[in-house]
């Protein structure tokens, strides 16, 4: 189909040249020269067109075999060298860079994702290197190329034939760091439509997949967002439509049995249009995040229980505690002192942090924390106090304190240890 909406023809027998138009005319061009350059072509064979200037280049998947037609000289000339593989059917062919490139295909018993380009000095197709792996296969039924993002996504699904029990994960090949970088796997609602015989198109931007006049997918891979378009279609994506993308447009192309000849029905749709009134499903691909949220939820509610507990714990720890925080802070410091070792009124005042006190505060609150400790210590060591004072030599208003000599090492660790 051409950009002027009329639908060319070329016999690769005759090699006659032909336009048909929607009111069944059918009107020979002439006659492409020179003869016989179509005879390697196969009986049966899909074509990727590309249109640059008064030019079509025309590139035949599986056969590597690529033709420059000039339609207004009638000329057509055969551009490679290379003879029949059969390694690419069905492979995504599209213009990067104005090179040709080919990505994936079957044939050989085998599906890939070799990236393959055609060499214009050599008139071959070569390998394109690349960084990473995509260990999935890629066709022309679920991929594209965005020249905005210079970058092609692929995900294998086949369809019809595509392993729905497992996981099939979206792939994106970088052309500007040569790396495919391998996303999260593809929605399951994709996977499950993916089970019929679903037809696509790419537009540049989104990926429109349909079955039938009823369902129908539209994928923008590179914002990661699957719409559902669930309005009345039965006119357009019929069973024995062609439907293709040119400009900004979905057309479907339809012949028209009712009359002799080659007369069709060509309907349109403006992309943008089914865009805004689909319905939003949800991602393409699910990102680490999404993939493994009812883990992170889970685990997340793990650890707030296990905090809850600690919490909880702590609580009652503190609550069954012999001795209080600063009664523990006097048995940890008089503990490590040497036999016969004073400390000061005013060092206690610092192990206590009660320096801001008035005189007679600070003397009440030493009493009190002494007091109450040396009295759970005689209940639990045959009735010896812990802590002991004794005038301070220097200043009879002060006192020194210290540790009872007659406590026994083994009966300090004991208190350390029923405490813990």
């Amino acid at each position: 189909m051409g950009p002027d909406r009329k639908q060319y023809e070329v016999n690769p027998a005759t090699q006659e040249f032909l336009v048909n138009n929607p009111a069944g005319e059918r009107i020979k061009l002439g006659v492409f020269s020179p003869a016989g350059i179509f005879s390697e072509l196969p009986k049966d064979f899909d074509v990727s067109v590309f249109y640059k200037g008064d030019s079509i280049t025309i590139s035949v998947p599986g056969t590597g075999q690529v033709y420059k037609l000039n339609p207004k000289a009638l000329s057509v000339q055969r551009l490679d060298r290379t003879f029949f593989r059969g390694y690419n059917f069905i492979a995504n062919q599209f213009m990067h860079n104005d090179t040709l490139f080919s990505i994936g295909g079957q044939g050989f018993w085998l599906r890939h994702n070799v990236i393959t380009y055609y060499n214009t000095r050599k008139h071959e197709w070569d390998l394109y290197t690349a960084g990473d792996k995509n260990v999935q296969p890629s066709n022309a039924h679920f991929s594209g190329y965005s020249s905005t993002y210079k970058q092609f996504f692929s995900a294998y699904l086949d369809p019809g034939t595509a392993p729905y029990d497992k996981e099939i994960f979206a792939y994106f090949f970088d052309f500007n760091t040569r790396t495919w970088l391998k996303k999260g796997p593809l929605n399951s609602e994709l996977r499950s439509f993916s089970k019929q015989l679903f037809r696509s198109v790419w537009t540049g931007t989104y990926l429109i997949c349909f079955y039938g006049s009823e369902q129908l997918f539209i994928v923008d891979p590179f914002n990661n967002k699957l719409s559902k378009y669930t309005k009345h279609t039965d006119k357009f994506f019929l069973d024995n439509s062609q439907v293709y993308y040119q400009k900004g447009k979905l057309y479907s192309l339809q012949y028209n049995n009712t009359k002799i000849g080659a007369s069709y029905l060509l309907d349109s749709l403006a992309v943008e249009k089914l865009v805004k009134e689909a319905e939003l499903v949800g991602p393409v691909y699910l990102s680490t995040f999404q993939r493994y949220q009812y883990y992170i939820f889970g685990l997340l509610i793990l650890c707030l229980l296990f905090g809850l507990v600690l919490v909880f714990r702590n609580k009652q720890k503190r609550k069954n505690k012999l001795f209080s925080d600063q009664e523990e802070q006097l048995i940890q410091v008089f503990t490590k002192l040497d036999m016969g070792q004073h400390i000061s009124s005013s060092e206690l005042n610092a192990i206590l942090q009660i320096n801001d006190k008035s005189y007679d505060n600070q003397r009440q609150i030493r009493n009190r924390i002494i007091g109450s400790l040396n009295t759970k210590v005689q209940a639990l060591l045959k009735g010896q106090e812990l802590i002991l004072r004794v005038g301070n030599e220097e200043d009879k208003r002060m006192m020194n304190y210290y540790l009872n000599p007659e406590i026994i090492p083994k009966e300090l660790e004991k208190l350390l240890l029923m405490q813990s």
